[in-house]
This record gives structure tokens, sequence and C-alpha cells, in this order.
């Protein structure tokens, strides 16, 4: 059964320093706030800001960072979370002589399924005989992983615990907390219903008889730092990866599994994933391992050249798989099929992956979606549809998928703030606004995305930008000789068509 591919929340995309902004088919004028009188602009959205998303909050609640400037090293260069091993970048370009292929390509698409969204301060969007619907009672935020599990039904993690989705509706299963589990990131349940395996900063926790038992992470040895992801398979063994190391439970002791043989270098597990037939999958930097027996592990061969940094990992039920290779590249492994966001497709980065049975990928990037087969595709870009408008942080796709909806125009309306420093509003200086601000870059944080928007200050450090397509969006802002970006790229929101939205006030480093 296909497995949710867990994606990091902050991926920041590259955009252009320019006068206009490109919307998913056409151009349009922008129209900054000038030097000239930020009044002009149309009349703001007056909600309270208790009714705004926590990010879209002024002052303290927005903050910019410093932005790396031009000659800074490739993205794919910056990715090494703080205290973990260095990504294993070998491994890909020498074919394991022992390497397993992809599956081969499915044949039976199965019935049509639904499709789902992860949706950033929305929930969890269903697409299902054309209708989207926000499922009732999904997290609005935190939701971290979503898959069907061995049982045959669909679950997700939020922040309360893990809750099993029945059409539009998710219903709680297992409550976890500070106490019992801790945080969450990746959870497991056994074929027949009965137990629960979660992992998180903890440790790792299993539920079973109504209750959960939980041991540190210091059971998988003394040098584990993180947790990655937790997968049982078919054979009901239960597989978890570290950061450096694949761990899998002997009667009640957890040994390590031997992976020395796919690297030349310590390698750097991102997640665990259970793939079709219930075998296991491990992503590790440039190499996909398969995990058919604990004296069985193999690289699968992508097919596919050059520096790797796998990232999203999808399969359908019939065996399709989908991964990116890069930030940038899709692989539709059973056919050697590869997409480029930004040419094959309007993207500046992909933030999530799907694949249903008839071999459709589904890619949620930093505008919309974009769903691929062969040399045709559909692209929902910002504004076109707004129930999944905002943050896409993945996608999960069952059966061959849902047949798709036509969509309208691009919907638009407004966006206005302030940039502030030590409390005063920052007068003529430069700002950028798109649904990624990337912290390296050569010319700006928004120099290649496909919707951008770039204009200056007013006096008073007012500054607005209409026709904006309805979705989420970051802000840099230029100080003296240097880019700074907020942390969050989720400004906006609660937009409507046709108002402007206030996202307050945005706070920036003073010149140095």
């Amino acid at each position: 059964m296909p497995k949710y591919a867990s994606t990091s929340i902050l991926m920041l995309s590259t955009l252009s320093l320019a006068l206009s902004v490109s919307g998913c088919e056409d151009k349009v004028e922008n129209k900054p706030a000038a030097a000239a009188d930020a009044s002009k602009a149309p009349a703001a959205d007056k909600k309270p800001a208790a009714d705004k998303p926590e990010d879209d909050k002024a002052n303290a609640d927005a903050k910019a960072v410093d932005a790396k400037p031009d000659g800074s090293k490739p993205e794919a260069d910056a990715k090494t979370p703080p205290g973990d091993a260095a990504p294993e970048a070998d491994a890909a370009t020498d074919k394991v002589a022992d390497a397993a292929a992809p599956p081969a390509a499915a044949a039976d698409a199965g019935a049509a399924g639904p499709a789902y969204f992860v949706v950033r301060d929305r929930g969890l969007v269903e697409l299902d005989g054309g209708k989207f619907t926000v499922v009732a009672n999904s997290p609005k935020l935190l939701l971290r992983d979503l898959h069907v599990a061995a049982d045959g039904k669909l679950y997700l993690v939020g922040s309360k615990g893990i809750m099993q989705v029945d059409g539009a509706k998710a219903n709680m299963v297992a409550e976890t907390s500070y106490k019992t589990t801790g945080s969450v990131d990746s959870f497991a349940v056994t074929k027949d219903s009965s137990t629960i395996w979660a992992v998180g900063y903890k440790g790792i926790s299993k539920w079973a008889d109504g209750k959960w038992s939980t041991e540190e992470k210091t059971v998988l040895g003394d040098d584990i730092t993180l947790i990655k992801g937790v997968v049982v398979d078919a054979n009901e063994r239960v597989w978890v990866a570290s950061s450096n190391k694949i761990h899998t439970l002997e009667g009640d002791k957890w040994v390590d599994v031997d992976v020395s043989k796919q690297f030349k270098r310590k390698p750097f597990f991102s997640e665990l994933l259970r793939g079709p037939e219930g075998v296991t999958f491990a992503v590790a930097s440039s190499t996909l391992l398969k995990l058919d027996k604990v004296d069985s592990v193999n690289a699968v061969d992508l097919k596919t050249s050059g520096f790797l940094q796998l990232g999203n990992l999808s399969f359908s039920a019939n065996g399709n798989m989908a991964i990116t290779t890069s930030m940038k590249d899709v692989v539709f492994a059973n056919e050697n099929k590869s997409w480029k966001a930004g040419a094959d497709f309007a993207s500046a980065r992909i933030r999530g992956l799907g694949i249903d049975g008839q071999g459709r990928v589904w890619v949620a990037s930093d505008i919309g979606v974009a769903i691929l087969k062969g040399d045709t595709k559909t692209e929902w870009n910002s504004g076109s549809v707004l129930e999944i408008a905002g943050q896409i942080e993945d996608i999960l796709v069952l059966g061959a998928g849902p047949e798709l909806p036509e969509v309208g125009e691009v919907k638009k309306g407004g966006i206005k703030g302030k940039i502030l420093t030590d409390g005063k509003g920052v007068a003529e200086t430069e700002v950028e606004m798109c649904p990624s601000p990337n912290m390296m870059f050569k010319k700006s944080p928004c120099a290649d995305s496909p919707v951008n928007f770039s204009g200056k200050t007013d006096a008073d450090g007012n500054f607005a930008f209409a026709e904006v397509p309805i979705g989420a969006y970051g802000v840099s802002v230029k100080v003296g000789d240097k880019w700074q970006l907020t942390m969050s790229s989720n400004f906006g929101q609660k937009m409507k068509e046709g108002e402007t939205y206030d996202i307050g006030a945005i706070k920036v480093k003073s010149k140095k």
C-alpha cells in the first residue's frame, strides 16, 4: 500500500526582481505602493488580529532573517541538519551490483479513488467526485504524516494524536501527549489494527490495549539523536530509521541492520516508507534502499545519472513509484520518465508528491499543484482552486485517483503591510513577495518564482501589491546591500477575492 512521503515545511524558493507578476497563464501588471501614497491601495480587510493566522500577526510575530547574497552555494549544499553527518553523495553514481530495479509498470490501475491535499492552516482537503472538501477534524497545523497503513485504512498524525480518515472525516484513534509519546513524527499500524508504533523526539512508542508505552531513543544506541521513521512490513517486522542507521526489532531487542555495503560514507536517512506488497524502503540522500529482509538490503537503481538529492517518495497501490531526485526533478521510475520544475511545469520548488494507479504523478509545489502523465499536464496554480489555496505540503492519491475537475479563472486580491526597524517604518526600501523566498540565491530571494511581486516601501515603510493570486506568500526586504526574508511563507492565507489583506508589520534588522 502507498505511504505518504513527508517533507520539510521550510522549503524556500528563488524568484525575479521585476515590477510585474507572472500568474498561472498570464502576466499581470504589479502595482506596488511607491514612495508616493500607500493610501491609494484598495481598502484593507478589517479583521481582528485574533482571526489572522499566527504567521500574519504584526510586530513580534513577523521577523526577517538574513538571506545569502550573490555567489552563495547551491541550495542542495545547505540542507544537512545540524549535528548530523553530511549527506551521502557517492552511492547513487556507483551502480550497486545487486541493485533492485524499480517496480514494473502497473497494469491494473484499480478503481477510482480520492486525492488528499495537506494544506497548512486549512487542514486535509479531499478531492472526490469533482468536489473539494476539508476533512472534518483534520489538523490545520502540524499534520506530520499521512499514509495508507497495513490494515488498508488511511491514517494521519497531528499534534493531538493519530486519526483514521473515513471519507471526509477524521476520527481520533490514539491520543498523544507530551507525557506519553512526546511529539510524533511518524507512525505505523499493524494489519489487525491492534497495535500502533510511533516515533519522535522522545523515542519509540507502542500503542496496545488502549494505552501507550514509550522507550527512550537510547534503546537504539547511545549515539542516536533523531529518529526519522517507522514501518511495519507485510511480515509484521518493525523497522526504524534513525539519522544514520536502520534498526529492526528482534524479539524485544532493537538491533542494527547492516547497510554498509551500500554506502562509501556514513548515510543520512530522511525517511522510511512502506511500499508495494508491504516491503520497506529507506531514503538516504542519494540512495534508495529496498529492505526485503534483514540480510537482504539492496539499492534501487533509479536509472538516472548525476548528483542526486532524494526527497519525496510515493507509491500507488498497484506498484507505480515516483520520487524527487532534487528540489526540482521528479522521476516516474516505472516508465523512466522525468520532469523538471520550472521547465516542464510551473514551479520553483517541489514540496510534496503523490502517484495514482494510472501513473499520473501529482506534484505539490510552491505555487500549487501539477498533475503529470507522459507529455501531458494539468496545472492548478496560485488562485486557481480556493479550497487548496495556500501552502500545499503534500499529496496522497488512492486507487486510480479522481477525475480532474475544471478549475476557473485565477482568483485575485491584494496584500499590504509595513516594514519596521527599531519600531520605525523603513522608507524607500526594496520589497519582494512570492510563495517561497529563497535563502540561497544569485539575483534576489524572489528571482526565479513563476509568481512574484516587487516594489518599494513609501516614506512610512508601507507597501502594497495588487492583483495577487490568492495563496500564501513570503516577504523579502533589502536593507542596505543585504536581503532579509521572513521565515514564514504563509502570509495572506486568509486573503479574499477582490479585497486587500493586511499582513501587519514585519521587523527587519537595521542597516549596519
